[in-house]
């Protein structure tokens, strides 16, 4: 006796989900390190969610004033690395604000400045980033930082900053 086994198709629509990148040079940076192709101002976050290592530093090219990327001003779409326990956004980018409150699996960030001439963030969220253990946010325009949620956190480089406010209750 032979069976006959129906099998029906249903199509499968998938819609990929994307992180939006509005600043070009963390794009083109994302682009550099394998996590996206296309510089259309967005990222697909599957491609990121499991990144746990970012570095973004921004290094001086030898001997000048000049930089190896141009500088990122915005991180807008950071809070989409989900995952992430290692992020270095250090040396010549622009960036006023940094929020990482989305970001609760971070245990290291290096924002600090380039020197008295490149300073960046004037404006720092580690508020959900319980796991902190290490803050070099030095060189910056920092003028309040509030560690009082940061309970793992070892090592502090505030130098050269614009603080007249530090928490660390």
């Amino acid at each position: 006796m032979k069976k006959l086994i129906l099998g029906l198709m249903f199509p499968i629509i998938a819609f990929g989900q994307y992180t939006s990148i509005p600043d070009s040079m963390f794009e083109e940076r994302l682009i550099d390190l394998g996590y996206d192709t296309i510089h259309d101002g967005q990222v697909l976050t599957a491609d990121i969610v499991n990144i746990d290592t970012l570095i973004l530093e921004n290094p001086h090219i030898q001997g000048t004033f000049s930089f190896t990327y141009g500088p990122i001003s915005d991180l807008t779409g950071i809070e989409d690395f989900s995952n992430l326990t290692y992020l270095d956004c250090s040396g010549g980018n622009q960036i006023d604000t940094l929020d990482l409150s989305q970001n609760p699996t971070l245990t290291y960030l290096n924002c600090s400045g380039d020197g008295w001439i490149f300073k960046q963030i004037l404006s720092l969220n580690i508020s959900q980033n319980t796991a902190l253990s290490h803050l070099n946010c030095n060189s910056t325009l920092l003028s309040q930082l509030d560690l009082s949620q940061n309970p793992n956190l070892t090592f502090l480089d505030c130098m050269d900053t614009e603080l007249q406010i530090l928490d660390l209750s």
